[in-house]
């Protein structure tokens, strides 16, 4: 499915915080624990767009 090295380097950091936040957060505040889903896909297309381009260049 996903073979991207920078995929699995965040994923787990994000699946740990993810399930800590939404065993933690009390009951109003769990649904605040899928940000944490938006927040994994953002800082992946920035890094992959930074790499494409530092790639560009060279």
């Amino acid at each position: 499915m996903y073979r991207d090295k920078k995929y699995w380097i965040l994923v787990l950091p994000f699946l740990v915080i993810a399930v800590i936040l939404a065993f933690t957060l009390p009951q109003t505040l769990r649904p605040l624990a899928v940000l944490v889903a938006l927040v994994f896909w953002v800082v992946y297309y920035i890094w992959d767009y930074f790499e494409k381009k530092s790639n560009k260049k060279s």
